[in-house]
């Protein structure tokens, strides 16, 4: 969106500005889901519990229809262990940037909880929720999809679970190397 209208130059400007106004820290956004908060376990119990298969559980989008649904995803291996030593190292501000699922209201306040729960105090007012992310801009968005317009997010876009970012111990040496 925004992306394909600046050059090089004038985004070099905005992350320096960036930085300026964060006390010299790059800023850092994080998808939850698939990212930091496991979907999949809980998408195969749904299904089960429903008697259809993952694959339509997914297709129909059944989890839109069940309350409570991201409340209680288990953590990515590593993820939260990762999460805190960038937020620890001085060197970024870490915020939480997730696509709520629309046709489940609870989503909205599930994954607000599920922050807290995970991480605590020190993480409260640290996540948007936005249909698009190509609206925001920071240094690094680490996401697992080009949807909702990551592929547009103005600033690195680190693809979790790719070949390149298999894990969070690759994420964390190409942002503390």
């Amino acid at each position: 969106m925004i992306k394909g209208y600046l050059g090089k130059d004038e985004i070099d400007i905005i992350m320096d500005a960036l930085i300026k106004a964060h006390g010299g820290k790059e800023l850092v956004w994080i998808d939850m889901d698939g990212v930091v908060a496991d979907w999949e376990p809980k998408a195969i119990i749904e299904a089960n519990r429903l008697g259809v298969t993952i694959e339509e559980f997914k297709d129909k989008k059944m989890y839109r229809g069940i309350e409570g649904f991201y409340r209680n995803l288990p953590l990515i291996p590593g993820a939260k262990e990762a999460i805190i030593k960038l937020d620890e190292s001085e060197k970024f501000i870490i915020n939480f940037l997730s696509a709520p699922s629309w046709g489940n209201v609870s989503c909205f306040s599930d994954k607000r909880i599920w922050v807290e729960e995970n991480f605590g105090k020190s993480f409260d007012k640290r996540m948007d929720l936005s249909f698009h992310k190509g609206h925001y801009l920071g240094h690094y968005l680490i996401d697992d999809r080009t949807k909702y317009g990551a592929a547009e997010f103005i600033g690195e876009h680190i693809q979790f679970g790719n070949a390149q970012y298999p894990n969070w111990d690759a994420v964390l040496n190409r942002l503390l190397s």
